[in-house]
């Protein structure tokens, strides 16, 4: 491969100076260091030239290759040329053929539509004979219909022409017939106004009659409230004096039952003190705690009449006692007193200081309970049950002289509860007395069924009639319901 001068002057490498003046001694050192020097130089310079030589080979095959490709690529473009000439060579052809091939085809058409633009107007000239023969005939039966419908018009006019002569003559009757209605009307409404305001005057004096009555009612009832209150009053003004007595013994008893505590509390303190206390004391002490224990106070239920009427103890010695003889009748005390204050309570009776009595019951102090019951358990028992009944009498009078109108609402609104009160809720009756009350329903609803006759008869609206019939229903419906409880009750 040759190197072009260029390159080979850019790769020489510039030779080494020769040394001016030769080595003396070609074995000495100097001269073998400056042959090795120059050897490698030489070496060196061999190395490049061959790395020039490959590089410039390497150009070369890329030059070559380069215009190889340029050679095909101009190859390739002049084959499309080719393809594309032909291509539009082969266009024209095409396109020329179909230009020739319209134009023959339009020839055609243009000589088919001259042929048909002919025969068109034959038609045409035949159609025009035969629309004129058409209307002539359409004249024809055009002036027949019009003769026709005039005369069915002329016709139409007398038919309505009667008609509404034989309406007005109609509308003329029926008005005739209203107004006889409406006055026959008029004379039953006149009729029934009548009956109207004499069934209201006999209310308004049967109202006032009631009043009357009720007034007299209630004027005797209040009689009978004063005479009863004043009887009552003359007991409770007894009852009270009696009291007032009672309450003083009873004071007089605290009164004495204190001197006695006192007495027997200092004679306690006497004992504490050392003292003793001689045999007849003692025996008069446990003597007068007997005689309280068989005071009013303590004594039980059946002696208190007695000992209420009788005179009290009159044991007011100071007196002392000691030991436990006093301790067993003290609580004796208190479960008679309580069994006192239990029984009086129990009979009505009004207990003085009963909850005091029975708490103080474990002091020192002997309890003063008494129990006053009413005088009429001093008087006897007859005031008693004629208490009772004249508190019933005066009850029933005083529901009994309660205003007519009050009296009236009560029985409206009871009438509504035991209409709106279920069937069911009614105790069910003995097989006697249900066959008894299905015998005097069917009774009525028997006359029930006459009476419904006799309405239906009489009512002449029709929508009046339909009401009455069906309320007549509900009301057997309702009879039916009820007899057949009472079948059931009677099984």
């Amino acid at each position: 491969m040759e190197v072009a001068p260029s390159e080979a002057a850019q790769l020489a490498l510039p030779e080494a100076p020769l040394p001016a003046q030769p080595p003396s001694r070609p074995g000495s050192a100097a001269y073998a260091e400056k042959l090795a020097s120059n050897l490698h130089r030489h070496v060196k310079r061999v190395q490049q030239l061959q790395a020039a030589a490959a590089a410039r080979a390497a150009k070369q095959r890329e030059l070559e290759q380069r215009q190889a490709a340029a050679a095909a690529r101009a190859a390739k473009q002049r084959a499309l040329e080719e393809q594309q000439a032909a291509a539009n060579n082969k266009k024209k052809y095409r396109t020329e053929m179909r230009r020739q091939e319209k134009l023959a085809a339009a020839q055609a058409r243009d000589e088919q539509a001259r042929r048909q633009a002919a025969a068109r107007l034959e038609q045409g000239a035949a159609r025009g004979a035969a629309v004129a023969a058409e209307r002539q005939e359409v004249a024809v039966l055009a002036r027949v219909k019009h003769e026709r419908r005039e005369a069915a018009r002329r016709l139409a006019q007398s038919r309505a022409e009667q008609e509404a002569a034989e309406r007005a003559a109609f509308y003329l009757q029926r008005q005739q017939q209203k107004e006889a209605e409406l006055r026959q009307r008029n004379e039953e409404l006149a009729e029934l106004r009548a009956l109207k305001q004499r069934e209201r005057r006999l209310a308004a004096l049967h109202a006032k009659h009631r009043m009357e009555l009720a007034a007299q009612r209630q004027e005797a009832a209040r009689d009978e409230l004063s005479r009863r209150l004043d009887a009552k009053q003359r007991r409770v003004s007894a009852m009270e004096g009696e009291r007032a007595a009672m309450m003083r013994a009873l004071e007089d008893m605290r009164r004495d039952i204190r001197q006695q505590e006192d007495a027997l509390k200092e004679a306690l303190r006497h004992m504490e003190r050392g003292g003793c206390a001689p045999v007849q004391e003692l025996d008069g002490l446990q003597r007068q705690l007997g005689e309280l224990l068989q005071s009013p106070a303590t004594r039980p239920p059946s002696s208190r009449g007695s000992t209420r009427q009788g005179a009290r103890p009159s044991s007011r010695g100071r007196t002392a006692g000691v030991g436990t003889g006093g301790a067993a009748p003290q609580r004796g005390s208190r479960d008679a007193v309580a069994e006192q204050v239990a029984e009086a309570s129990a009979r009505g009776c009004s207990t003085l200081s009963s909850s005091a009595a029975v708490d103080s019951i474990g002091s020192p102090r002997i309890p003063a309970v008494h129990a006053v019951q009413p005088p009429a358990e001093a008087g006897g028992d007859r005031h008693d049950e004629a208490g009772s009944g004249s508190d019933s009498q005066q009850l029933s009078s005083r529901a009994s002289v309660a205003h007519p109108a009050d009296a009236q609402a009560r029985c409206t609104v009871d009438g509504v509860e035991e209409q709106g009160r279920p069937a069911q809720q009614a105790p069910p009756l003995a097989p006697p007395v249900a066959r008894e009350k299905l015998q005097q329903i069917l009774q009525a609803e028997l006359a029930r069924e006459a009476e419904r006759a006799v309405v239906l008869r009489g009512v002449a609206d029709e929508a009046d009639r339909r009401r009455l019939v069906h309320f007549f229903e509900m009301e057997r419906a309702n009879a039916m319901s009820l007899m057949q409880r009472l079948q059931q009750q009677m099984q």
